[in-house]
């Protein structure tokens, strides 16, 4: 089992180009691994 603690902090919300390539590589992460957990804060 793997576990990602991920950490939104930007002002830039949704906005943010940071984010936008986490989200992406979560997705990608979680794809090759279905009992990945993930986690946000």
């Amino acid at each position: 089992m793997t576990n990602i603690l991920h950490v939104n902090a930007s002002v830039n919300g949704e906005n943010s180009n940071s984010r936008q390539i986490a989200s992406k590589l979560i997705d990608r992460i979680v794809s090759a691994n279905a009992s990945t957990t993930i986690v946000e804060r």
